[in-house]
């Protein structure tokens, strides 16, 4: 009885004890609190009250704040009602699980170490320690199992961002098949989590680029064990080789990509090739020629334009416009194949990654104005202008027009529709396995806390977006003016390029226009038709407009003074001209403390349409006749 006694004193006096500290944390939480909400609503009240209200909208605020929160945790307002079904359909999936292949890769302990190795180093790949970097680049044999099939192999770790390396069982591979072995047509490839490229989005790029005729790499998904210890859901990338060429019906040519450890922003690149000791020594001439292109294409030489595929660019850049790839269309990125056929270089299509930053209100086009939404690819403009201007700084037509027409092939109704029935089941299919994985955002360097959301919408709400843009251009926004044989074009505002053609029956002109400029035109030219890019034309009349004049009043201040015009002699502060005829083929003044003596026979003429001001005196002398 006592012990219970004393054990109910204990838990009172326990109870006493830690009931102040509680008491004054609340009373603390509480002041904290409203201390909170009151400077809220002081901010809230400041800012309706405020002309920032105006810069700055609730809607702009919300935008901003919701792009800063998908770059930092993946949280994105306008997911708001997905993120439950997200959750639904992965509890769903996971419990029925879409069909997909499994391969095992077989590696012994030895070549697990040096695996591990090459994980925790291959932040270094891009330093300076050559043995480091010798020891990261070196492949270990192992073996690949699929379908009860064993494979020989040898693969490195791969991936320059730390989201390829930075846990071991999400750790990014390069495979290479052994013994002339393959696996769905492919010898090379990249094992790597489907984060590491957004997902669904890098497969939709490449079969847009297939769909118009590009090389494309194939993009397919797979479960991943090693040494029987699973790994989850892997996604395959195939490599570049002659087998990637042949299935995009291309004969064997040199690929290039970049040695990114010495490249910096474009033309300050180094080209390396694919292979290159084996074309080195079967076909070295080939290797020279497509070097050669790519060199001169940096220096921005002419004399290379003929040797650019200019049709597989135009289109290759439309479909970055439409999956907002901009990270595969960089100089860094794209890789490029030299067609030994054709002699012409062409794009292959690699590492779009849609999702870097905002690219909404962008296309590629508008890399011709100093000012556009291009976000953190501004840097490289540089390697954009190649293809959108010509040596004279002005916009190309043979890589213009044709890129203009794929951006109206790939909005349309009628591709879109095709598109989506060809390539629906299999995107679906893959988003059903990313969801069953609980996949979560793509933050770039890292995966968000937030879940990956796919928009069944995309494409065709960009293309919306792209037709609008087109179609924004306002043929009253230019002003013309021509003096004798030069015409000046002057944008009213920042445009997208137009086209300017001659409406003259010996004169042909026709050429883009992307910033205000000056261009030659015949005097007895007086019409000219200004065309968009969608062909919508407008005709104009043309004449010395008064609006453009750049030429300012005539100043006192630039007049030559009278005695440096015209020989003479000067006596004290009166000037007597030397010459019976006077000529004055300059403007000129006569200064106030200047008197000047025409005696007679003495004239003065007026020539170039000279202006004579006098300040001083005047005195002729002669007779009344």
């Amino acid at each position: 009885m006592n012990f219970k006694n004393k054990t109910k004193n204990f838990k009172k006096t326990l109870k006493k004890i830690t009931k102040k500290p509680l008491d004054i944390f609340k009373n603390i939480s509480v002041i904290l609190f409203s201390i909170q909400i009151f400077l809220f609503s002081l901010l809230l009240f400041w800012y309706f009250t405020n002309p920032v209200k105006i810069t700055y909208p609730p809607e702009r605020l919300i935008k901003i704040f919701n792009q800063k929160s998908k770059n930092f945790v993946g949280f994105d307002f306008s997911n708001l009602d997905e993120y439950l079904k997200v959750y639904f359909f992965g509890i769903l999936y996971s419990i029925n699980k879409p069909e997909i292949e499994k391969i095992n890769l077989n590696i012994n302990q030895e070549g697990l170490i040096h695996l591990e190795f090459q994980r925790l180093n291959r932040h270094k790949v891009n330093g300076n320690e050559i043995e480091i970097k010798k020891k990261l680049s070196k492949y270990i044999n192992g073996n690949l199992e699929i379908n009860k099939k064993s494979y020989p192999i040898k693969l490195r770790v791969k991936g320059d961002r730390r989201i390829h390396f930075y846990k071991s069982q999400s750790t990014s591979f390069k495979i290479d098949l052994r013994k002339g072995e393959k696996i769905w047509g492919l010898e090379e490839f990249s094992l790597q989590k489907p984060v590491v490229r957004n997902y669904v989005h890098e497969f939709i790029f490449h079969k847009l680029n297939k769909k118009l005729g590009n090389i494309s790499l194939d993009y397919r998904l797979v479960n991943l064990s090693v040494n029987g210890v699973d790994y989850g859901l892997y996604s395959i990338e195939e490599g570049f080789s002659s087998e990637l060429l042949e299935k995009n019906s291309r004969r064997n040519g040199p690929i290039f990509g970049i040695k990114d450890d010495i490249s910096g922003l474009y033309p300050n690149i180094t080209y390396e090739s694919y292979s290159e000791i084996s074309w080195v020594s079967q076909n070295q001439s080939l290797l020279r020629s497509g070097y050669a292109i790519l060199n001169k294409l940096k220096q921005n030489d002419r004399s290379v334009y003929e040797f650019i595929d200019w049709d597989k660019w135009a289109k290759f850049f439309a479909v970055i416009d439409l999956s907002q790839a901009y990270h595969g269309a960089l100089a860094k990125s794209v890789r490029i194949y030299y067609n030994p056929v054709t002699g012409k270089i062409e794009p292959i299509s690699f590492d779009g990654h849609y999702g870097t930053a905002d690219f909404s209100n962008f296309i590629i086009l508008d890399f011709l104005n100093d000012s556009s939404n291009c976000n953190w690819i501004c840097g490289e403009r540089e390697w954009f202008l190649r293809f959108l201007l010509n040596s004279e700084n002005q916009p190309r037509e043979e890589f213009i027009k044709p890129y203009i027409y794929y951006l109206k092939i790939l909005g349309s109704k009628n591709f879109l529709d095709n598109f989506e029935k060809e390539n629906k089941k299999k995107i679906n299919q893959m988003n059903k396995l990313f969801y069953s994985d609980f996949s979560r955002y793509d933050n770039i360097f890292w995966e968000g806390i937030f879940p990956y959301v796919y928009d069944d919408n995309f494409l065709k709400n960009r293309a919306k977006k792209i037709n609008d843009k087109l179609l924004s251009t306002n043929l009253s926004n230019f002003q013309f003016s021509k003096k004798n044989d030069k015409l000046r074009i002057n944008f009213a505002q920042k445009s997208l390029p137009i086209k300017i053609k001659s409406n003259c029956d010996n004169y042909n002109l026709n050429i883009w226009i992307s910033e205000n400029t000056e261009v030659k035109w015949p005097e007895e030219c007086k019409e000219l038709i200004l065309e968009d890019v969608n062909s919508k034309s407008k005709k104009f009349y043309l004449f010395d407009n008064p609006s453009l004049s750049n030429e300012l009043p005539t100043s006192l201040n630039n007049f030559y003074n009278f005695e440096e015009v015209v020989q003479g002699k000067k006596i004290d502060n009166i000037f007597y001209p030397s010459s019976d005829k006077i000529i004055i083929d300059k403007n000129t003044k006569l200064s106030q403390k200047t008197n000047l003596v025409i005696r007679e026979g003495q004239s003065i003429i007026i020539k170039n349409d000279a202006i004579l001001a006098f300040f001083g005196n005047i005195q002729i002398i002669g007779s009344e006749s």
